[in-house]
């Protein structure tokens, strides 16, 4: 593509996204990363203790008197200049009289910005794609695969529902470090430290993004020098490791930070015998990858097709898939409904290569091009209407809502297949009609500034560009260490100031966030695998819980054990799903009402199950 149509190009790449526009900060754990946020501005801290703790409750805390935050909140790199900018434009709606009352509001502002920056790390992100695509196959094909993988796999959705956080973020660095591979002089020694610091940056936004030094290994191997020069290959290798290290510094002290202690709340949740059941990750019907979003089938057998003709760079791209897709088939959160993503939305870190191998598909097979392109379009469509019955959870006439089991397609194909006019008229309603009609003049001026960005950088070459990026990424590690520096000693002065106005309220020090992370899990694949009948291992689970609880929180044991005879009644009865409320107190407070049901010789109370998410 030549350089009069890259603004083309990317003013009809924006229009979609803008259609779904969202004016509000929505999403999962969209909460706790707004408060930390907010937090960091407003106190300097990390601590997101509550200032009233309501009925005297006790509250957990860790060792460091900090409330316990499981998620990786180096997503917040992205949401503060949301905030920060939500700030300044609110201070300067309220000096403009008669506005519409919301835009009077902190939080339509921040989601505004927010929305703004999601956009841009979207397009950004396939802009890079197609970029790095085009070297390998041709511009339709590419074309065509971006489109589908964008609209019919999690990019979309996690754009316009589920702003910012960590895994479009991913998606967004993943796409970057792939594009500096190709694009950046890797000669000069400012690339590999820049390299570096973006994979870096990734580890720091989530764990799972450090899969992503197998391109690094790849690059190093591929500029190796000649015989003789191992001094050149040796400075590269420390730049590009000086580079990770801006972060990985940072990820290490936040967690000394709120926990007093190195490591992750989820090592406890990795296990063998969940990864043995990993498949369904794929398939399975609850959030099943290919179930969810076809489109990523055709992607891999892209790759596998006359596999011996593949660059050695597909080979590198699929090894990060493999090893991605491991990682996250060993952790409880993609098996049931407590803590489970939506299609797999952490596939977003390997979003480039599952693009790539989808635009070498449809350029392998450009004979049937014009054949295959209605084959992405029901992908597409598919993709969509499913998102439709479970992200959005509608009420169907017959007051189904969602599918029962966690081996069966038939449920899927049976609902779509009786609702598709439903589906059709509130889809083309969620995708084309914003949530506000005024909202329409937010492409005029967001397309404006794109644009004017977009045309100066155009003026700059490559490695300037490359360098800007550089200094951005260097002082925000500067900036971010400096603030953790002193961030424990102020989140001990936030705890102080929130116990001396809560006298009469508990704290209780924990390690790790158990009543809700810890049991919500464990409770979770306990059930998911008594609805699979395998009593055994879901046996296992709750020994093991019972454990760690008898030694990290032995109060929280009696309550652990509720829940799974809870479970184990419900698998008695027959129940196909057995955890469909969204809050796990309300599966005792069932147990309870079924106890009672029971002494009274009646049949305990039925629930009507929820939706996935």
């Amino acid at each position: 593509m030549n350089k009069s149509l890259s603004i083309v190009w990317f003013l009809i790449l924006i229009v979609p996204f803008l259609f779904y526009h969202n004016n509000k900060p929505v999403g999962p754990d969209s909460g706790v990363y707004l408060e930390v946020a907010h937090n960091i501005v407003s106190k300097g801290s990390l601590n997101i203790l509550p200032e009233v703790l309501f009925d005297d409750t006790p509250y957990q805390i860790t060792k460091t008197n900090h409330a316990p935050i499981h998620q990786n909140i180096g997503g917040v790199l992205f949401i503060l200049p949301a905030t920060l900018l939500a700030v300044a434009t609110q201070h300067c709606a309220t000096l403009i009289p008669d506005l519409s009352p919301r835009f009077y509001l902190l939080g339509y502002h921040e989601g505004m910005w927010l929305g703004c920056i999601t956009y841009l790390m979207a397009m950004l992100s396939c802009v890079m794609i197609y970029r790095v695509a085009c070297r390998y196959h041709q511009a339709s094909a590419v074309i065509t695969a971006l489109l589908s993988c964008a609209f019919g796999g999690p990019l979309l959705i996690y754009t316009s529902a589920y702003p910012c956080q960590t895994n479009l973020p991913a998606a967004f660095l993943s796409s970057l470090l792939i594009y500096m591979y190709h694009f950046a002089d890797l000669k000069k020694s400012m690339s590999w430290l820049l390299m570096g610091a973006v994979w870096g940056v990734g580890t720091f936004v989530r764990t799972e993004f450090a899969v992503w030094g197998v391109l690094l290994i790849h690059a190093l191997i591929q500029q190796s020098p000649l015989p003789g020069e191992w001094r050149t290959l040796l400075r590269r290798a420390l730049l590009a490791g000086g580079g990770g290290l801006l972060f990985i510094i940072p990820s290490m002290m936040i967690r000394q930070i709120l926990f007093g202690e190195s490591g992750s709340t989820y090592l406890f949740q990795f296990d063998y015998t969940i990864f043995s059941r990993s498949y369904l990750m794929l398939w399975g019907a609850r959030n099943g990858l290919f179930v969810f979003w076809p489109i990523f089938v055709l992607s891999i057998i892209g790759y596998f097709w006359k596999i011996g003709r593949n660059p050695p760079l597909y080979h590198v791209l699929f090894a990060i898939v493999v090893l991605e897709t491991m990682l996250l088939g060993s952790t409880v959160f993609w098996s049931g409904e407590f803590g489970a993503s939506f299609g797999q939305r952490r596939f977003l870190v390997v979003f480039p290569c599952l693009v790539l191998c989808l635009a070498r598909f449809l350029d392998s097979f450009r004979k049937y091009f014009y054949w295959l392109v209605p084959v992405c379009i029901i992908c597409v469509i598919w993709a969509n209407l499913v998102y439709a019955a479970y992200g959005l959870r509608w009420t169907f006439p017959d007051s189904m809502t969602g599918f029962l089991l966690t081996n069966q397609f038939s449920g899927i194909f049976s609902v779509v297949g009786n609702y598709y006019p439903l589906f059709v008229a509130e889809a083309l309603s969620f995708l084309f009609v914003p949530k506000h009609a005024d909202v329409y003049w937010l492409f005029p001026a967001f397309a404006m500034v794109a644009s004017l960005v977009w045309l100066f950088y155009r003026r700059l070459d490559r490695q300037r560009i490359f360098n800007h990026v550089l200094i951005a990424v260097v002082s925000v590690a500067c900036v971010t260490t400096v603030f953790l520096a002193g961030a424990e000693k102020r989140g001990e002065q936030v705890f102080r100031e929130i116990e001396s106005n809560n006298r009469h309220s508990g704290f209780i020090q924990r390690n790790y966030e158990i009543d809700f992370e810890i049991i919500g899990s464990s409770v979770d694949i306990v059930a998911f695998f008594l609805e699979l009948h395998d009593d055994r291992t879901a046996q296992y689970h709750m020994d093991r819980t019972v454990a760690f609880l008898n030694r990290e929180a032995p109060d929280q044991v009696m309550k652990f054990k509720q829940m799974c005879d809870a479970l184990l009644l419900r698998s008695s009865l027959g129940w196909s799903r057995l955890v469909p409320e969204q809050s796990h107190d309300a599966l005792l407070d069932w147990y309870y009402a079924a106890h009672a049901d029971i002494q009274q010789k009646r049949s305990p109370l039925d629930v009507l199950a929820l939706f996935l998410y």
